[in-house]
């Protein structure tokens, strides 16, 4: 398996932190195909976009974070800081484009607080909820837990 430079960066934050190998594990090809084609099948329209933000089953609530700071809000708008998810990342080094990480939310935060910009989505496993932050600096939420916490955070 190669690794695009997205997943380098994010060694190089893991090792920073001093994170264990088993607070960022990230998945085979073959799970995160399946992973990717369930979520995809389950919150977007559209089949094939690479940016599923253009067309979310449901609309959701998005924020433009001036400061490009959204992902210093990801454990404020996440129903759990601690709760295990998937987090896919934007890897075009990498064919299909994207890699998956399992992770808490706590966990993500503080390896992209680490590594320079880039797209992300993370997905609650039962597919309840969903984030994501554009390469707009816009942080997108849908589910109702999540579109309710970014209003909140928001308001």
């Amino acid at each position: 398996m190669m690794s695009g430079w997205i997943v380098v960066e994010i060694e190089e934050a893991k090792a920073t932190l001093s994170l264990p190998e088993s607070a960022l594990q990230l998945l085979e090809e073959e799970r995160t195909a399946l992973i990717f084609l369930e979520a995809e099948a389950h919150f977007v329209a559209t089949k094939g976009l690479r940016w599923w933000w253009e067309d979310f089953r449901r609309e959701g609530v998005a924020h433009h974070f001036s400061e490009g700071n959204g992902f210093s809000h990801l454990t404020q708008i996440a129903p759990s800081s601690t709760e295990i998810i998937y987090w896919i990342v934007e890897d075009v080094q990498f064919r299909p484009g994207y890699r998956t990480y399992e992770a808490s939310v706590e966990t993500i935060q503080s390896v992209i607080g680490e590594c320079y910009g880039f797209e992300y989505t993370l997905i609650a496993k039962d597919l309840r909820w969903l984030i994501c932050e554009t390469h707009s600096d816009v942080v997108i939420a849908t589910g109702e837990e999540v579109e309710q916490n970014l209003k909140t955070l928001i308001a």
